[in-house]
């Protein structure tokens, strides 16, 4: 059948709006075209419509139930669905799509299990070298595996209107994993490097990379551009994102408490009946199976949502972004980047004698108030005559106050007066070398004892040889 070209043109500036075609659909039957005539011109040119648009590769609803027709033909495909509508829809696909949902998250957590429960078993108390160098070998295994995992559940989401399974799932994403791993890095590196500006850049960056991995996923667009390209749908509705975004931790966190919850209502409503402890945890193991089967597939979805009706509300753009803009975020990443191994190294000298070190710098800080001190009873000697009985009388006319550690306020110092105030004994207490005693002689003592120097016995000095010729 040969396509009216005015028709043809608009049915494809639709769908480059992305506008799903059930919707163009129902838009000319409106207007009172015939389904079978306009069906055939959408399959038409539905088919022939370029690849890289993804029309039907985006398509994560089916024919039947595609819930952003009714938004499109009520004019109000300018705003986003709310929070408890995304999340209805979530469960909904995630009904339909649970089997293939469940089984990419499974594969990995049975690894694991299996893994775990062979650790259990091997009891070798000076494991060889090749059974360490083995065990780190499957756990990065098992950690790049997982990594896999959570872009084949991306992959399920973004595609579960086609219906693939597990298998093409991880078939799909293998193709895509070093893109998700430099997108990860990235994204991460901005992130930190916003976050060190008191947090609130931080939190802006998070809400504005929200579906940057849908944008790799549905749309091809990698690295740099999939981070910017995100920004650019969340722009114009950062705060309509974070109220959604926030709706779902909250809800997650409520989730993720319903375990300790359980546990306590069950030991509570049983507390008078004696019962094994592992069924008193039952329910709290149930949870800890199911949240992860259900609460991270449904995140997954949410999100998805959230990228699949603003990618409608903005449509197909134009998207270059220039080099000098990429270069700022480079920068910013760059500063993360280093910023990263400059504090593991920090934390690392920190970590090797960070006592000695704190210590070390108390311990000056102790012998400055001995110098101190000192002078301060000397000044006190020349106006009185005499060391004062009590170092509270050097307050205020020689010191504004008593010196006192600045962390915890203990005085580490004391003071004896001695010889009817004509001496003095001043020890000051050190954390990393022995008690200092000094009197106003600056002679070293022991506590309470002033060290008196013992002059040897005169001796006439008789030569032994007296041989004078």
């Amino acid at each position: 059948m040969e396509i009216n070209k005015e028709v043809s043109d608009y049915i494809n500036q639709q769908l480059q709006k992305g506008i799903s075609p059930n919707s163009i659909k129902a838009a000319f039957l409106q207007k009172g075209w015939k389904e079978e005539v306009i069906s055939s011109y959408l399959d038409e040119i539905v088919n022939n419509f370029s690849a890289d648009q993804n029309i039907n590769n985006q398509e994560i609803f089916t024919k039947e139930e595609d819930p952003v027709e009714d938004n499109i033909d009520k004019g109000s495909s300018g705003d986003l669905p709310g929070p408890v509508e995304l999340l209805k829809q979530s469960w909904k696909i995630y009904k339909r799509s649970w089997k293939t949902l469940v089984g990419v998250i499974l594969i990995p957590y049975m690894m694991i299990l299996v893994f775990v429960m062979v650790l259990g078993w091997v009891k070798v108390s000076s494991p060889p070298l090749s059974l360490v160098l083995a065990v780190y070998f499957v756990s990065i295994s098992l950690a790049i595996f997982f990594i896999w995992m959570q872009l084949a559940l991306v992959y399920s989401v973004v595609f579960s209107g086609e219906g693939i399974g597990i298998k093409e799932s991880y078939r799909r994403s293998f193709k895509k994993i070093f893109s998700y791993l430099w997108l990860l890095f990235l994204s991460g590196s901005l992130v930190f490097s916003a976050t060190i500006f008191f947090v609130v850049p931080g939190i802006i960056f998070s809400i504005w990379l929200v579906v940057d991995i849908y944008v790799l996923i549905a749309e091809d667009v990698k690295g740099l551009s999939a981070i910017i390209k995100s920004r650019e749908y969340v722009r114009e509705y950062w705060w309509k994102v974070v109220g959604r975004t926030v709706f779902l931790i909250i809800l997650g966190i409520v989730i993720i408490l319903l375990p300790d919850l359980s546990t306590y209502l069950v030991r509570k409503f049983l507390a008078g009946i004696e019962l094994p402890e592992l069924v008193l945890e039952i329910p709290d193991l149930v949870f800890q199976i199911l949240i992860p089967l259900v609460l991270t597939p449904i995140e997954m979805i949410y999100f998805y949502l959230l990228y699949f009706y603003l990618k409608r509300i903005k449509g197909n753009f134009e998207f270059n972004p220039s080099r000098k803009r990429k270069i700022k975020y480079i920068l910013v990443a760059i500063f993360g980047t280093l910023l990263v191994p400059a504090m593991i190294v920090l934390v690392i000298v920190l970590a090797l004698k960070p006592k000695e070190s704190f210590s070390r710098a108390r311990d000056a800080q102790r012998m400055a108030t001995k110098n101190i001190l000192e002078r301060s009873l000397e000044s006190y000697y020349i106006g009185n005559d005499k060391y004062p009985i009590s170092l509270d009388e050097l307050v205020p006319n020689e010191l504004d106050e008593l010196p006192k550690d600045s962390k915890t306020g203990i005085v580490y110092y004391s003071y004896e007066s001695l010889e009817d105030g004509k001496n003095y004994s001043l020890c000051i207490d050190y954390e990393l070398k022995e008690t200092e005693c000094v009197n106003s002689a600056r002679n070293r003592f022991e506590r309470q004892n002033i060290y008196k120097p013992t002059i040897p016995p005169y001796t006439q000095y008789t030569p032994s040889n007296t041989n004078i010729q």
